[in-house]
């Protein structure tokens, strides 16, 4: 398998896993926070996980801009993911 083969294996893998497994976890989750739920620990747990792979998978999708837009996406879901659990953790403690 050449290198170029073995690349675009691993994007499919990981494109694969983003559709199949995280993003309806993450969306499960910002729904849940938008309806004013606090963050529950396996949540964080899981946002730390899947965060850590989005860092160690960046270098791949910077080299194929052709994926920045769905990087770029996924991005702005964690911050949005994060700015709302931080608003509702500081308005329940209130």
């Amino acid at each position: 398998m050449t290198e170029k083969e073995e690349t675009y294996g691993l994007m499919f893998t990981l494109l694969r896993r983003l559709r199949r497994q995280r993003l309806p976890r993450l969306l499960a989750i910002k729904t849940r926070l938008d309806h004013g739920d606090r963050v529950a620990a396996d949540d964080i747990h899981y946002l730390q996980e899947s965060f850590s792979e989005a860092l160690r998978t960046q270098p791949l999708f910077d080299r194929h801009p052709e994926l920045s837009d769905i990087s770029l996406r996924v991005i702005g879901l964690y911050r949005e993911i994060s700015l709302t659990a931080l608003r509702n953790e500081s308005s329940q403690r209130m």
